[in-house]
């Protein structure tokens, strides 16, 4: 049991005129034992020798708890003072009461005293503790390496998950064993290199409600690497494959053709090097890493380049090497996609012998009296040379893209489309046939025919993103 000091007070009392001195000592005591005091009820009991004053006590009294004052609800009960923590005690949690200064009784006397006691609430030997832990703390470990704490009793997962904290921060898994006392953690993308770590587990609960004391720490290096990755080159890869051809990227880029391809210095890690690449403006597709040699990457576009427009390839300088370093700068690079606008080179206009041929074109041009065969139903074939092969998933649309129509005057017979041709041997070809025109009687009179190809990305296109700039109108007066 705890003893005040002994202190001899003399209370001189003048009543009828008779002088009273009384050696009387005060002593407190409570209901804590032992060395290491632990309390298991519901109240702290400070038990006086003297009755005091409630209101001297209590300005007196002082209840911390890991050196924080924290309230308390008191009860008395003659000479007893009880008092608990508000709203409740905390299993395992150290606190401290002190009683120190002066003290005035309820019979107007007065004592100096001095009481400080530790205790710890809850159950002798039933203690949260922290039993292993590794690495070491202080040591240097690999990327991949877990942390691993071993508890001397199931912990609480969800409060771990929240009073377990790491400096810097990077996102973890946790793993807990079946009866909740191990636990393993492991950086998601690998602890980055040349980095000090710490790390803190505060007011850790057990299943049992037990807390953790006192709070825990630790801290371990990773290892030092100085090597920046580079981007060694940017260029054209070979379709399909992952082989970097001798060229750059600049008007050497088409879907279906050469791709975009990165060569760096170092292994690089994908995820980061997939959302540190981007292409201005948009365009849909994906970064892929070659599985053979992680230092290349080709982009696979989902939709065709836009022709005529200077695409900026940026690489971030979030990229990171699979050693966790990342570039110095942001690096760019320009260029446009490998074909121009759609061209035509040749316009051939065929009617029995009788054939014209036309090579240079603009907006708007005039074919003044081409002599149809004369022979019904009046055929002419019209043979148009691209500057680029066509896919003959396109020849199909060419239908509504190329068309004769009538001009002048508006009752000539409007000349009907009976085939159109294309074939593997001259891809960049074809050939549309139309019959039934209405013909001039001599050259002072006019039956007027258009031959329109419709240009823009909605007109006749080559199938690999190239299509005609402008419209072009061919004007025929047939005789």
């Amino acid at each position: 049991m705890f003893r005040l000091c002994n202190i001899a007070v003399i209370l001189v009392i003048f009543s009828s005129c008779k002088l009273l001195v009384t050696f009387e000592e005060l002593s407190v005591t409570t209901n804590v034992p032992g060395q290491r005091r632990y309390l298991n009820e519901e109240y702290l009991c400070l038990d006086f020798s003297i009755t005091p004053d409630h209101e001297s006590v209590k300005r007196q009294l002082k209840l911390e708890c890991e050196n924080k004052t924290i309230s308390y609800s008191p009860v008395w009960d003659g000479a007893k003072l009880y008092i608990k923590e508000n709203p409740s005690w905390k299993l395992g949690k150290q606190y401290k009461v002190t009683l120190d200064g002066s003290l005035r009784m309820e019979d107007g006397r007065y004592y100096t005293h001095s009481l400080s006691e530790i205790f710890y609430y809850g159950e002798k030997n039933n203690d949260l503790t922290l039993d292993l832990y590794t690495p070491v703390s202080g040591r240097i470990i690999e990327a991949s390496e877990k942390l691993h704490f071993e508890f001397n009793k199931p912990v609480n997962i969800s409060s771990f998950q929240e009073t377990f904290t790491l400096s810097p921060y990077c996102t973890t898994s946790m793993i807990f064993s079946t009866d909740k006392k191990k636990v393993d953690i492991q950086a998601a993308d690998g602890w980055g290199i040349n980095t000090i770590y710490t790390w803190q587990i505060s007011e850790l609960l057990a299943d049992d409600g037990y807390y953790l004391v006192p709070s825990m720490d630790g801290r371990f290096f990773t290892n030092a690497y100085t090597e920046l990755p580079q981007v060694e080159r940017i260029c054209a890869f070979d379709k399909d494959v992952y082989n970097p051809l001798p060229f750059g990227i600049d008007g050497k880029i088409q879907q279906g053709s050469n791709r975009l391809g990165i060569i760096f210095s170092k292994p690089m890690d994908s995820f980061s090097v997939k959302n540190a690449v981007s292409i201005t403006p948009a365009i849909k597709g994906y970064l892929q890493q070659d599985p053979a040699d992680p230092k290349r990457f080709v982009y696979i576009p989902q939709e065709f380049y836009d022709v005529g427009i200077r695409y900026k390839l940026t690489i971030a300088s979030s990229a990171r090497d699979t050693e966790g370093l990342s570039f110095q700068d942001t690096v760019t690079a320009f260029f446009s996609p490998q074909n121009g606008y759609l061209e035509i080179k040749k316009l051939i206009v065929e009617s029995g012998s009788n054939i014209y041929t036309k090579t240079t074109f603009s907006d708007i041009d005039t074919i003044n009296n081409f002599t149809v065969d004369r022979t019904a139903p009046y055929t002419v074939k019209f043979s148009l040379q691209f500057s680029t092969a066509l896919e003959s998933s396109e020849i199909a649309n060419m239908v509504n893209k190329i068309k004769v129509e009538v001009h002048f005057p508006a009752t000539s017979n409007s000349a009907d489309l009976t085939s159109v041709d294309w074939n593997v041997a001259a891809p960049d070809t074809v050939t549309l046939v139309y019959k039934n025109f209405t013909l001039a009687s001599s050259s002072s009179d006019f039956k007027v025919y258009s031959l329109k190809i419709t240009g823009g990305k909605s007109g006749v296109v080559d199938g690999r993103g190239g299509y005609m700039e402008d419209d072009i109108c061919v004007y025929f007066n047939m005789l």
